[in-house]
């Protein structure tokens, strides 16, 4: 469902920008099982995280809110050399409403 009460979208957005990548894998996997459009930006920068964790739940999550935003983001994964991020990706894609 979408996110309502902004409090809530405030503090993920904090645990997004949390300087341990255990806390930033969970908060974009929840971030995506909201669905919620409004969080499509801040996890596309997740994807540029150095931690691969972080990018793959990035990847997976922007599938699950399924916006067009995304869609430049995960073409580009889909030339990566990496089979994980580029299947990611792939996948990704297939769920975007465009």
């Amino acid at each position: 469902g979408e996110i309502g009460d902004n409090k809530i979208l405030s503090s993920l957005i904090e645990f997004l920008n949390d300087p341990s990548p255990v806390v930033r894998r969970v908060a974009v996997e929840v971030a995506g099982n909201f669905k919620d459009p409004r969080l499509t930006d801040f996890i596309i920068l997740m994807t540029q995280s150095s931690d691969r964790g972080v990018v793959e739940k990035a990847l997976e999550s922007l599938g699950k809110i399924g916006s067009a935003k995304a869609e430049e983001t995960l073409i580009r994964f889909t030339l990566s050399d990496d089979p994980v991020l580029k299947r990611l990706a792939i996948n990704a894609l297939g769920d975007l409403e465009i």
